[in-house]
């Protein structure tokens, strides 16, 4: 993940406890986005014509990590 220009973003996330009515929520300000993981392989598929097309795999796990 790139991310050119930030600004920084005010958040509120709501965390809610299933099965119960209790709800947690939580203020700040996003200074930094930033990810890690989650390669992406590519396959290249030669076909008729010598054309050859790629094709994207599933994605592996990855994180994003706010700051």
């Amino acid at each position: 993940m790139t991310v050119d220009h930030w600004e920084g973003e005010d958040v509120i996330i709501t965390f809610e406890e299933k099965g119960a009515n209790n709800a947690y929520n939580y203020e700040g300000r996003i200074l930094s986005i930033s990810g890690s993981g989650g390669t992406e392989d590519t396959e290249s598929v030669i076909c008729f014509g010598n054309k050859t097309i790629t094709i994207q795999k599933p994605r592996e796990d990855f994180e994003t990590n706010l700051k």
